[in-house]
């Protein structure tokens, strides 16, 4: 594990070390095993590879799981505690790097600690030189919040979102539109999943902050596809269990904006599961239906006049998609709005594109089952052009 050149065979040793440690540690005696303890700490600093750094690590997360529950380690704690002050970036990513891996085996067991934790956390998310220190900053601190329950504890942790979101801008600059292989980015998105579903609003003061930076990554193009799907997942759980807090934020327009602009993209024919077309649409039906008529209508309106006689064809086919998706939860006020919105709706199947006219078929449909007893009085207006569609068949 730290004699061989070639790192491939140090990682296969930190491997099959941290699978055989438990049985051997009691076998040896007791300056066997300090001894050990020191060259596994001077080990994890003095390794130069980053993978086998990372492997080196969850071999003494692995020893810590036996050791600090009984406190038989109590060197390790303070070792890390120096590192995350050290001038090195080398060091201080190590300490985070073992700080997410302590947490993930012996959480518990350090729960005395966690205000500590997210001081020394915090000022490694915003580390000056490094952006190596950053992630594994950001990594250890998604750990630690997937421990904390009480609103007190969560508060220590909520402090430092809008950090965690400079790092996902950061990361998101240097990747463009390349994969990322470090796995910061499910990191974040999983951190914010985390904060989403936890009862208590720990989201509330950042939540400007976060939304702000997502709204950069849903409606980038250039990024790679799974990213703004992650970003645009968020909007959609936003809106399912945050729709008061959005509300409250004044963030309900910027969000509508971005949907409304992935509407329009140019749509992805790759054979995927779910495109971000239909995720954009996932999230503006969350919008509809959560958010209260008052707040997400008057978008819609407006959205639906600018769009549906725009010269691209793919923001008139948005519109009409938006009248789709809004029917459901918005059926109230587009009931007293029938009257404007029906001579719009007509004018689509005379559009010269096919998918236009094809979304406005659909349109009526949906009309028709959540419009009711009002649509019933357009029929004279609207059947003629359903039959003529026939022909486009």
């Amino acid at each position: 594990m730290g004699d061989s050149q070639q790192p491939a065979a140090r990682q296969l040793a930190s491997l099959y070390m941290k699978k055989v440690i438990s049985r051997h540690w009691i076998r040896h005696n007791q300056q066997t095993q300090e001894l050990f303890k020191t060259a596994l700490i001077t080990r994890v600093v003095l390794e130069p590879d980053r993978r086998v750094k990372g492997s080196i690590a969850e071999v003494a997360s692995a020893l810590a799981k036996l050791l600090v529950p009984d406190n038989q380690w109590p060197e390790l704690l303070q070792f890390l505690d120096e590192s995350s002050r050290a001038p090195e970036s080398d060091h201080r990513e190590v300490a985070m790097m073992m700080f997410e891996r302590l947490l993930e085996t012996v959480g518990d067991t350090l729960r005395p600690h966690f205000a500590g934790f997210t001081g020394l956390f915090g000022g490694a998310l915003t580390d000056p030189t490094s952006l190596h220190v950053r992630v594994a900053a950001l990594k250890a601190l998604g750990m630690l919040i997937s421990l904390l329950h009480t609103p007190e504890e969560l508060s220590y942790a909520s402090q430092h979102i809008p950090a965690v979101m400079q790092i996902l801008l950061d990361c998101i600059q240097q990747l463009g539109d390349q994969d990322d292989t470090t796995g910061t980015l499910i990191a974040i998105f999983e951190l914010l999943d985390d904060l989403l579903e936890n009862p208590a609003p720990v989201l509330a003061a950042h939540l400007p902050t976060v939304v702000e930076a997502l709204i950069q990554v849903a409606g980038a193009t250039q990024l790679d596809r799974a990213v703004r799907e992650r970003a645009l997942n968020f909007f959609y759980f936003a809106a399912l269990r945050k729709p008061k807090m959005l509300v409250k934020a004044k963030l309900i327009p910027n969000i509508w904006g971005m949907l409304c602009r992935v509407l329009c993209e140019a749509e992805d024919k790759d054979d995927i599961e779910t495109s971000t077309h239909e995720l954009a649409g996932q999230g503006i039906n969350m919008l509809c239906t959560h958010v209260p008529n008052k707040h997400i209508f008057p978008l819609v309106a407006q959205f639906v006049s600018q769009a549906i006689t725009h010269q691209e064809a793919m923001a008139r086919k948005a519109a009409v998609s938006a009248l789709i998706i809004a029917a459901e939860g918005c059926h109230m006020p587009m009931r007293e709005s029938l009257p404007t919105i029906i001579p719009q709706l007509l004018n689509c199947f005379n559009d010269q594109h096919l998918e236009v006219r094809e979304a406005a078929c659909i349109c009526i449909g949906q009309f028709a089952e959540y419009l009711q007893p009002e649509i019933n009085h357009s029929y004279q207006q609207l059947l003629p052009p359903l039959f003529n569609m026939l022909g486009d068949a």
